[in-house]
C-alpha cells in the first residue's frame, strides 16, 4: 500500500495554510448533496461488510485469529475504497505523509479527531488496525457481527479494556486510539487527552506513534448536522509521525504517574504539532 496517497485535484495551496472565505463555492450545493449520498454509501457498505462479507470469511477461515486477520484487511479495502468515492465525489481531498506502522510490530497509533471521517482515513491507512468501539455497539444487532469478526474491544469494563490492549500489542498486533474520546470542536486544537491510551502504552512498553489529522476547513464535527459542509472543499493531511521507542521507567515509578507523565506529553506534542500547522 503507498505511503502517501495524495490526489491530483487538490488546491494548489499549502495544505498547512487553510483557506477560510467568505463566500461559498467548491460546488457547495452539490458537495451537500455528496455529503448525503456518502453517508448513505457508508451505511450500506457497513451493512454489507457485516451481513455478507464477515460471514464469508467465516466460512473460509476456521481458526479464530486468521479469520481476524483477513477481517481486518478487508476492512481496510473497504475504508480505502470509500476514501476514494469521498474524493470521486468532490467531496474531500487527502494526503498521507509518513509510514504507517509495520504489521506484527505491536505498535499504539494515537491520533487528534477534528472529523467525523477521521476513523474511516485511519483505518484505510493503518494496517491491521484494532480499535476500541463503545460496548452498546458490541449488543447492537446491525454491527455486533462485524465487531466480533474484527476482534475491536468494547470499552465496557476499563480494568479488562487495559489488559486486553496490552496482550494484543504483546501479540504484534496494531492499536488505533483516539484519547480526546470523541471530535475537537470548531476553534480548538485539541480536547484533553484521557489517560487510557498513555496507560496502555506504559503497560504495553510498545513503540507509539503519534498521527496529527489536520483538516483545512471544519467538517463532520461534533454537533454538526450533515448538509453544514464548509464553504470550500475540505483537505486532510495526516501526518504520521517517526515511531517512539518504549521508555525506560526509573525502578518502583507506579504505572498511575507514569501514565501521566506520558499523557502530558503527548499533550505538549499535539498542541505544538496542531499549533503551528494553524498559524504557518
Amino acid at each position: 500500500m503507498p505511503d502517501r496517497c495524495d490526489v491530483s485535484a487538490a488546491p494548489a495551496a499549502s495544505p498547512t495554510a487553510p483557506v477560510r472565505p467568505t463566500v461559498r463555492g467548491d460546488a457547495y450545493r452539490w458537495r451537500q448533496v455528496a455529503t448525503l449520498l456518502c453517508m448513505g454509501a457508508f451505511g450500506a457498505t457497513a451493512l454489507w461488510f457485516g451481513f455478507v462479507r464477515v460471514p464469508l470469511l467465516r466460512l473460509r477461515y476456521r481458526d479464530r485469529a486468521r479469520r481476524g486477520t483477513a477481517t481486518r484487511a478487508a476492512l481496510q479495502r473497504t475504508m480505502r475504497g470509500l476514501m476514494v468515492l469521498f474524493h470521486r465525489m468532490r467531496l474531500l481531498d487527502w494526503q498521507v505523509v509518513g509510514d504507517p506502522p509495520v504489521p506484527g510490530s505491536g505498535t499504539l497509533v494515537v491520533c487528534n479527531h477534528p472529523s467525523l471521517v477521521d476513523a474511516v482515513l485511519m483505518l484505510a491507512l493503518v494496517p491491521d488496525a484494532h480499535c476500541i468501539v463503545k460496548d452498546t455497539l458490541t449488543r447492537n444487532p446491525w454491527v455486533a457481527r462485524a465487531i466480533d469478526g474484527l476482534g475491536y474491544l468494547g470499552n465496557a469494563r476499563t480494568e479488562a479494556l487495559v489488559e486486553g490492549c496490552v496482550a494484543l500489542l504483546a501479540a504484534g498486533h496494531t492499536m488505533l486510539v483516539f484519547p480526546e474520546g470523541t471530535r475537537t470542536p470548531p476553534g480548538r486544537a485539541l480536547l484533553p487527552l484521557q489517560r487510557g491510551a498513555a496507560y496502555v502504552a506504559v503497560r504495553a512498553a510498545c513503540p507509539v506513534v503519534l498521527a496529527t489529522i489536520r483538516v483545512s476547513e471544519p467538517t463532520l464535527y461534533k454537533g454538526a448536522r450533515w448538509w453544514d459542509v464548509p464553504a470550500r472543499r475540505p483537505r486532510f493531511v495526516v501526518r504520521l509521525h517517526p515511531p517512539i521507542p518504549p521508555g525506560v521507567r526509573p525502578e518502583g515509578d507506579a504505572d498511575g504517574a507514569a501514565a501521566r507523565a506520558v499523557n502530558r506529553r503527548w499533550e505538549r506534542f499535539f498542541g505544538e504539532e496542531l499549533g503551528r500547522a494553524e498559524s504557518a
